[in-house]
C-alpha cells in the first residue's frame, strides 16, 4: 500500500492548547480529482477535535478541486478559523484562504489571484471545452473572494492577470488596532477584512 503524500501537518500550539495547522507548498501535488483517499483524510483530521484553528499558509497554489474541497470542508468546521499568511498564499491557495473567519498577512505576505490555468490536448471541439472548463472554474472561484470579501468582482475579474502577484483583493487589508506578535513571526500581521 503507497503512503499518502500530505501537503498539511497538524500540531498543537502549547501555550493555548488551539489547534494549529500548517499548510506548506504545493496544494495536492497528486490530484484530489480521482483520489477518495486525501480527501477524506484530511476531513477526518480537520474534524477529529474540536475548537478554534489557526492554519499557517504558505503556498504557490495547486489543485484547484482540492483546494475547493478545502475550502468547503474549513466552511462547515463550526469553530473559529484564522488564517496566518506569512510568505504567499497564491492561486488555489488564494481560494483556501478565503475560508478564514479572519484572515491576517504579514505586511511582506503575498497574496496571488489570477486566472485558472490548463493544459488540454485535443481538436477545436476539446479546445472548446477547455475554454468553458476554465470560466467554470473561473465562476467558482470568483464566489469564494465575494463571500469574503462582500463585493462584487464579477467586473474586476475581466482583469485578472494569467498569473501574476497582485495586492491582496485591490487593497482590501486592514491593518489590526492592536497586532500580536505570533510564536513563529514577531512581525505585524494585517486583517483581511469581509
Amino acid at each position: 500500500m503507497s503512503k499518502t503524500k500530505k501537503f498539511w501537518n497538524w500540531a498543537r500550539d502549547a501555550d493555548e492548547g488551539s489547534r494549529v495547522l500548517y499548510l506548506d507548498g504545493t496544494i495536492a501535488e497528486e490530484s484530489w480529482f480521482d483520489d477518495d483517499i486525501s480527501p477524506a483524510m484530511f476531513k477526518s483530521e480537520l474534524f477529529a477535535a474540536d475548537g478554534d484553528v489557526t492554519i499557517w499558509l504558505n503556498s504557490p497554489g495547486g489543485d484547484c478541486v482540492a483546494a475547493s474541497q478545502i475550502y468547503s470542508m474549513l466552511m462547515d468546521y463550526k469553530g473559529s478559523v484564522t488564517f496566518k499568511i506569512d510568505g504567499i498564499a497564491a492561486s488555489a491557495a488564494s481560494v483556501i484562504a478565503m475560508a478564514g473567519t479572519s484572515v491576517l498577512m504579514a505586511p511582506t505576505a503575498l497574496m496571488m489571484i489570477h486566472n485558472p490555468l490548463t493544459i488540454a490536448i485535443g481538436d477545436s471541439e476539446e479546445m472548446k471545452k477547455a475554454v468553458e472548463m476554465l470560466g467554470e472554474v473561473k465562476e467558482s472561484i470568483i464566489n469564494a473572494y465575494e463571500i469574503k470579501t462582500g463585493q462584487s468582482l464579477r467586473r474586476r475579474s475581466a482583469k485578472f492577470p494569467s498569473p501574476r502577484r497582485t495586492p491582496p483583493l485591490s487593497g482590501r487589508l486592514k491593518t489590526p488596532p492592536t497586532p500580536r506578535a505570533t510564536r513563529h513571526s514577531p512581525r505585524r500581521l494585517s486583517t483581511l477584512s469581509s
